[in-house]
């Protein structure tokens, strides 16, 4: 028995230890070096790019102006203005 233990636990280790150099085998080592920029790496950050212009947002909510509360302006055929209302012709 005490050799089946250590057939399986010996087998463990050689597998782990063999999975380990495959790794280490094929894994990718000096393929950059630390530092190491080209020419046109800095390329696209050689002028400050201009930020798009952002327009101004506009508030169309309720205001307090001289002490009284204004608010916005109905637009005809909007859904805000039409909800609860119902057509005459849905009135039977």
């Amino acid at each position: 028995m005490f050799l089946l233990d250590m057939a399986f636990f010996l087998g463990f280790i050689f597998l782990t230890f063999a999975l380990v150099i495959m790794h280490r085998a094929h894994a990718l080592h000096h393929t950059t070096k630390k530092g190491a920029v080209d020419g046109t790496y800095w390329g696209t950050y050689s002028h400050t790019a201009n930020p798009a212009p952002v327009a101004p947002k506009v508030d169309h909510g309720p205001k307090v102006v001289n002490g009284k509360l204004v608010l916005p302006k109905v637009v005809q055929g909007s859904a805000a203005a039409a909800v609860g209302k119902t057509s005459y012709a849905g009135r039977r």
